[in-house]
């Protein structure tokens, strides 16, 4: 494991966005990741990292009407144009960033009290799904980074076409693509399914970043349910190679928060 990401969505939000870079540098980061920088010019983004000697992590494609509920729009048949659209300003932000992973964000599936319209539906929106991520792969295919896929626990985010790891691993065995990998939220897996151990040491392989947080709350590791130690033991076991993102919301003010980390001490443990 190469160490701690600090996700700027939900950490120094105290601070504008382009002033939490040094903030985290000066928290002893070294990386950092975030949802959405497209409001600001990437070479802007680009200065904020470089200025702090940040790497960057991981960015997510553009989720489409975030205030209506849209969180993505890869599965959606009618809106294919729109998706190749947000792709591709995505991965113009990686290249000038050098971001080394894009979450392809999949979308909230069309809801139907039909059982029988459900599945069409359903079927419609996985097909969709796979070819859109085989050509966002295509897209992609030059750049150095990796294209993620995200579960997300269907109690903070109903109807989202992935829920858990076993869906994100058949779709990348669809698409069957070095180039995709799994963004494994251990906040949502242990939300969805628990058993996180067990997930981890049979399909560590399709880890291509993981994010952590504690349940319940999504506040930082110790204060919830998770054991930590025991889980950070388990990823290095299973040689997770890539950064730990901290992808939660501080109980307390972002620098009190990161009293955690003596939790995750295998980070830095030899194996």
């Amino acid at each position: 494991m190469k160490g701690l990401s600090a996700n700027l969505s939900m950490l120094f939000t105290e601070l504008p966005f382009l002033l939490r870079f040094e903030a985290a540098a000066t928290a002893g980061f070294k990386a950092v990741e975030f949802w959405f920088p497209y409001e600001y010019p990437p070479e802007d983004v680009r200065h904020a990292l470089r200025s702090a000697n940040l790497e960057c992590v991981v960015l997510n494609t553009p989720p489409g009407n975030a205030p209506i509920g849209e969180w993505g729009l890869s599965i959606d048949p009618d809106r294919r144009t729109q998706f190749k659209q947000t792709l591709d300003l995505a991965l113009h932000y990686a290249g000038i960033l050098g971001s080394k992973n894009v979450h392809v964000m999949a979308g909230i599936m069309p809801t139907s009290e039909d059982t029988e319209e459900r599945a069409k539906v359903s079927a419609r929106c996985r097909q969709t799904y796979l070819e859109n991520l085989a050509y966002a792969c295509e897209q992609a295919k030059e750049m150095p980074l990796k294209l993620l896929i995200e579960p997300l626990n269907r109690v903070d985010r109903p109807g989202y076409f992935l829920s858990t790891l076993e869906q994100s691993i058949k779709v990348i065995d669809s698409v069957s693509t070095q180039k995709l990998a799994v963004m494994w939220d251990v906040y949502h897996a242990q939300v969805e399914q628990g058993n996180l151990a067990v997930k981890v040491r049979s399909n560590a392989r399709y880890f291509g970043h993981v994010q952590i947080a504690d349940v319940p709350g999504r506040h930082e590791p110790g204060t919830g349910e998770i054991n930590w130690p025991f889980l950070m033991n388990e990823l290095r076991r299973a040689n997770y190679p890539g950064w730990i993102g901290l992808e939660y919301k501080p109980s307390t003010s972002t620098q009190e928060s990161f009293s955690f980390q003596h939790l995750l001490d295998a980070i830095r443990a030899p194996p």
